[in-house]
């Protein structure tokens, strides 16, 4: 399994910026986007329900998609990815966009299909950020 993962937080007089950074591009977010406060248990989140606007960061928890496939988040959520079946196969991500709660994808071989959850918001910021084709950036991305 293959995770890219780049967090940066930078603590210095005034505005706090929180970034995170994935394939190409850099998501960033002001003091007041990256201020959610963390849930207070770690149940499973579905995918599904990353549509809702975000109550928490669901850090330590299980993110399950439809399929069943499970990534595990980290306490601090950034950005991650996985391909299980090493160079084939669908590959899953998920990126923490602080008040707009968690996007994540699944895409297909080729990038036939790309599945999409998350806020508009998170959605917005994410393809403002990584591109149009986020899912599509990496091992699946068309010739």
């Amino acid at each position: 399994m293959r995770k890219r993962r780049c967090v940066a937080l930078a603590l210095a007089p005034g505005p706090l910026t929180l970034a995170a950074c994935s394939h190409e591009g850099v998501l960033t977010l002001d003091a007041a986007e990256s201020a959610i406060a963390d849930c207070a248990t770690f149940e499973d989140v579905m995918v599904e329900s990353l549509n809702e606007d975000a109550s928490c960061a669901p850090g330590g928890s299980r993110l399950v998609f439809p399929d069943g496939f499970v990534l595990d988040l980290p306490d601090d959520i950034g950005t991650g990815a996985a391909q299980p079946g090493g160079n084939v196969g669908p590959v899953y991500t998920y990126v923490g966009v602080g008040t707009y709660g968690v996007f994540a994808t699944r895409t297909s071989d080729n990038c036939e299909t790309v599945d999409e959850w998350g806020t508009e918001e998170a959605r917005d910021r994410v393809h403002e950020a990584f591109g149009d084709h986020y899912g599509c950036k990496g091992p699946n991305s068309r010739p």
